[in-house]
C-alpha cells in the first residue's frame, strides 16, 4: 500500500476522532499563527478527564486484580473529530466494549455514520479500532503502554497507480502514557507512534479539573489537551512536511450516576487545528479546521 493512497483517503473520507479517551486515550502542532491564544492557557486551566476516569463516592479506589471488568459505552455525537481532524461533520455513534483484568485491557471501538455521506449510505460502520494495553502505577506516576489497530470497513480510495477504487488501508500505532493523577490538574502526556503507513509520531498533553456534587452522584469536569505532530505524521495526514503543534481540544462534561453501574455523560467539546499550513490544506480539501461537538454517552459496567 502506498502512502499516496492513504493521503487520498484522508483528504476524502479521513481517519478517526476524539476517541473517548475518557475510555479514551482517549490528542499537536506549532501554535498556528491564526490561533496564537490557545496553547499556554489550556494546560494551566483544565484537567484531564481520561486516564483513571471519574470516581464516585463509594466506588472502590483499587480494583481487585483478579476481577474481570467489562464496560460498554454507547455515545451519540454531533460530529466525528479525531486529533483536530473533522472526519465526519454529521452525527455518528461510537459504541465501544472494554474488558480489563489486573492492569491488562482490551477495547474495541466502532464508528457508525448516522447520515448518508457519498458514497456511503447510513447507517454504516466506517471504522473499527482494536486497542490492547497494560497499565501500572510507579509510586505516584500512572503509566500505560499498548497498541492500536485501525481498520476502515466500507471505505475505499483511488489507487494512485491503476486509478481504480480499492479498500481503504488500515494502520497501527504503539503508544505510551504517563500521568500524575494526584497532582492538581492531573497532568498527563501520551506518545503515539504510527509504525505502518504514516510512520510518524503524535504527542498529546492534557490537564484539567473534576469535582463531585449532589452527594457524589454527579461529577463535573473541565479539561484541555494540546497535540504535537512530527514531520512524518503531519505529512502523512495533511501533506505538510514539518513538525508542528497540531490541535487543541477543550472539554466540559457532566457524568451522572443514573443507577448502579450505569452512567450518563453529556459533553461539549471544541476542537481546532493550530498550524496555519495544516489549516490551509484542510480547508482546501473541503474540511473544517475547527468544530464544536455535542455528545451524549451511556455507559454500563458489569
Amino acid at each position: 500500500m502506498q502512502k499516496s493512497d492513504l493521503q487520498d483517503f484522508i483528504k476524502g473520507n479521513h481517519m478517526k476522532t476524539i476517541k473517548d479517551s475518557v475510555t479514551t486515550q482517549s490528542v499537536i502542532k506549532s501554535i498556528g499563527r491564526s490561533k496564537p491564544f490557545c496553547a499556554a492557557a489550556i494546560l494551566a486551566l483544565f484537567c484531564s478527564l481520561h486516564g483513571n476516569g471519574i470516581a464516585f463516592a463509594g466506588d472502590s479506589a483499587v480494583p481487585e486484580t483478579s476481577r474481570v471488568g467489562v464496560s460498554v459505552d454507547l455515545p451519540v455525537l454531533s460530529a466525528f473529530v479525531w486529533r483536530g481532524q473533522v472526519v465526519n461533520s454529521d452525527a455518528v455513534s461510537q459504541p465501544s466494549l472494554t474488558v480489563t483484568k489486573g492492569g491488562f485491557s482490551a477495547n474495541v471501538f466502532g464508528n457508525v455514520n448516522l447520515t448518508n455521506i457519498s458514497p456511503i449510505d447510513a447507517p454504516r460502520v466506517t471504522e473499527t479500532d482494536f486497542t490492547f494495553s497494560y497499565s501500572t502505577k510507579i509510586n505516584s506516576l500512572a503509566t500505560s503502554a499498548g497498541w492500536i489497530e485501525y481498520l476502515f470497513p466500507n471505505q475505499t480510495v483511488i489507487d494512485s497507480v491503476t486509478g481504480l477504487r480499492k479498500a481503504a488501508p488500515g494502520t497501527r500505532e504503539l503508544f505510551v502514557t504517563a500521568g500524575l493523577p494526584e497532582l492538581p490538574g492531573a497532568p498527563s502526556i501520551a506518545l503515539y507512534r504510527d509504525v505502518d503507513l504514516i510512520k510518524g509520531s503524535y504527542i498529546v498533553a492534557s490537564s484539567g479539573y473534576t469535582t463531585s456534587i449532589n452527594e457524589g452522584k454527579v461529577s463535573v469536569g473541565l479539561s484541555g489537551s494540546i497535540g504535537y505532530g512530527s514531520a512524518g505524521y503531519n505529512n502523512g495526514y495533511f501533506g505538510v512536511n514539518s513538525a508542528a503543534f497540531n490541535d487543541i481540544t477543550l472539554t466540559a462534561a457532566a457524568t451522572i450516576k443514573a443507577a448502579e453501574n450505569f452512567l450518563v455523560t453529556p459533553t461539549v467539546q471544541y476542537a481546532a487545528l493550530l498550524d496555519s499550513d495544516i489549516e490551509k490544506n484542510v480547508r482546501a480539501s473541503g474540511k473544517d479546521d475547527s468544530k464544536v461537538i455535542y455528545s451524549l454517552k451511556f455507559s454500563y459496567t458489569l
